[in-house]
């Protein structure tokens, strides 16, 4: 497994929206938790705009002792939320034309993103990981599109097949997903969901490759780590047509 050269993600986001906006200014690096930012998860957006829920985003974070980069997608809220609660549409959370969301569920759909997560595999000889995450949105007033969600499933991608490796469904939102054998079975389950019931349901996506962080303690061949230049030429770049 490849070790990423940053000590934490802090380094890692801000080095590489640097990378990304040499001769140019397009990429913002915005922490979770702006009071331990050298912990929390990152996402380095292709825009100044924030909140920036209808973006593909790069995404950084730890978990189970890796750092995780990869895409973030993000499903917002149904206009059958914004009949009842209209400050939802003020607080950019329900979903439009121009979310990323559809352009990706569609490239589900066709194969593209499946085609995308082999190349990524081949890359680093080690299986990708999906994760997506669901929260039910019972009270708009009292929600915030960042905080945890309820519900989690984690999938490796083996050439287009899904293994479950790890599951929390307390509130069960997002349990038809267990069905899900392949990357293309996703789109076609939540097509069968009530689409009012749906609508209530904000979905986080991720398309992860694993990484061993850096231990300072410890010497290393630095041709042999991982910096922004080389996450992004063999990684990133591969998922940056649904960064937009």
């Amino acid at each position: 497994m490849k070790i990423l050269k940053y000590e934490n993600t802090m380094n890692a986001a801000r080095s590489l929206a640097t990378h990304l906006n040499y001769g140019q200014k397009r990429f913002s690096p915005r922490p979770w938790n702006k009071n331990i930012p050298e912990d929390t998860l990152w996402w380095v957006v292709p825009s100044n705009e924030w909140p920036a829920y209808r973006y593909g985003k790069y995404v950084l974070f730890n978990d189970r002792g890796y750092t995780f980069c990869g895409l973030h997608v993000e499903k917002g809220l149904g206009e059958n939320v914004a009949l009842y609660y209209p400050n939802t549409i003020k607080k950019g959370w329900i979903m439009k034309n121009d979310w990323m969301w559809h352009k990706f569920i569609d490239d589900i759909s066709n194969n593209k993103i499946s085609q995308t997560i082999q190349q990524l595999q081949k890359y680093n000889n080690e299986k990708p990981n999906l994760l997506v995450r669901g929260g039910l949105v019972v009270d708009p007033s009292d929600f915030d599109p960042h905080a945890p969600k309820s519900d989690e499933i984690w999938f490796e991608f083996d050439n287009d097949k899904l293994e479950i490796t790890e599951v929390k469904l307390p509130s069960r939102v997002i349990s038809n997903l267990l069905d899900a054998k392949s990357l293309s079975d996703i789109p076609k389950i939540l097509s069968t969901m009530d689409r009012d019931e749906l609508g209530c349901i904000w979905i986080d996506f991720h398309i992860l490759a694993k990484f061993k962080t850096i231990n300072t303690n410890e010497e290393y061949n630095l041709s042999s780590l991982m910096d922004c230049n080389k996450l992004y030429k063999n990684v990133l770049a591969l998922l940056k047509q649904w960064v937009l």
